[in-house]
């Protein structure tokens, strides 16, 4: 009786120590985060991805975490970075909260009690701009955080503001406050002044600065296509691409997620120059889960593709060779490699098989017992 109960006792150790192996490499090589949105850092050299709590994430352009950092209570509704990297801005709600990003130090909270729609930092981030839910814009010092600038108009409500690369200028897309959603436009306004120019882009309903400062990109609410604008002499260049989902200023151009109803891939990465053409196009990596291109950024030169997607990953992708770069997440890549699989799979029917002894010689022992 004795003997027996050594060898159950003995085998069901061996099982425990199976199961406490297999359970420590999934708790060693398991983020336990997802990460909700991810943006490209202005430099190239690597990325911050936000884990829908309350901290964001630093990583190098190979997937290696840095450092992470908390965010102010109250959710995260926007963030922008500003084009040197140096300072980082969150808006909840009604807070706007400045970062120094070098140190992961709090500069400022700014409250926004009419609440925030969209933020836009400049270039070397001494300027950040925001639309509230009351129709006009703010412009405040990142230094100081004190408001320097109000942008109201007279009849239409404000939903959405871009600051320009020169920081003297910016535009804004107005909506009537009565009428139909086609019935949008973008005006220009004087930084300094804080008066529209008088320049007005009917029809509108989207706004990008290119990277130079030079051009928006726009999108006709009518054809639901894009167009590119010079912002100095306000000519138009259309583009042929219909309902995009994403739009991402690069070198040179524009990123453009474009969905195409006629395709059977569903899903094109576009890259459009400034002189309104479509340099290139790429099928979206069916592999990856097209819903992730919502929640993507590209690096400044537009080859690589970070993105969430909703199995729980944030993946580095060269869209252009389709190589996956890094991949983790709730279910890591290192997991799911053939050799792995084998191996847990192996594993686990041995861990059955003990198991399935252990009940029978314990049956047994009953049996005899009785």
């Amino acid at each position: 009786m004795n003997r027996v109960k050594k060898i159950f006792y003995n085998k069901l150790l061996i099982t425990l120590v199976f199961s406490a192996l297999y359970c420590s490499h999934l708790e060693a090589t398991t983020y336990k985060t997802t990460h909700l949105q991810t943006r490209i850092l202005k430099s190239g050299k690597g990325f911050i991805a936000f884990d829908g709590g309350d901290s964001y994430s630093l990583f190098d352009i190979s997937g290696k975490k840095i450092r992470s950092f908390t965010i102010p209570d109250g959710g995260v509704n926007n963030f922008a970075l500003c084009g040197n990297d140096k300072v980082l801005a969150i808006a909840s709600r009604n807070e706007l909260s400045l970062f120094d990003f070098d140190t992961s130090k709090l500069k400022s909270s700014i409250p926004i009690k009419e609440g925030i729609l969209n933020i836009s930092i400049n270039a070397n981030g001494s300027l950040i701009a925001v639309s509230t839910r009351s129709g006009e814009a703010q412009i405040f010092n990142t230094g100081s955080a004190k408001l320097i600038q109000v942008i109201k108009p007279d009849s239409d409500k404000i939903t959405t503001v871009a600051l320009n690369a020169n920081s003297k200028t910016g535009a804004v897309l107005l909506h009537p406050k009565r009428s139909v959603a086609t019935n949008t436009s973008i005006r220009f306004f004087d930084i300094s002044t804080g008066q529209f120019t008088g320049d007005k882009i009917d029809g509108h309903a989207l706004l990008h600065y290119s990277r130079d400062g030079q051009f928006i990109i726009t999108l006709s609410a009518n054809s639901r296509k894009l167009q590119l604008v010079n912002v100095k002499t306000l000519e138009v260049h259309p583009v042929k691409i219909v309902d995009p989902t994403k739009v991402r200023a690069v070198e040179n151009g524009f990123i453009v997620v474009n969905h195409t109803k006629n395709s059977y891939r569903g899903y094109f990465i576009d890259f459009v120059s400034k002189s309104s053409k479509v340099i290139w196009e790429r099928p979206y990596n069916s592999k990856l889960g097209s819903t992730g291109l919502r929640r993507a950024d590209f690096l400044p030169q537009g080859d690589l593709l970070v993105l969430s997607n909703p199995a729980n990953r944030t993946l580095g992708i060269n869209h252009r060779t389709e190589e996956v770069l890094f991949n983790f997440g709730n279910a890591p890549a290192s997991i799911n490699s053939p050799i792995n699989k084998l191996f847990y799979t192996i594993l686990a029917l041995i861990s059955i098989m003990w198991v399935s002894i252990l009940v029978r010689k314990r049956m047994h022992l009953k049996k005899r017992c009785l």
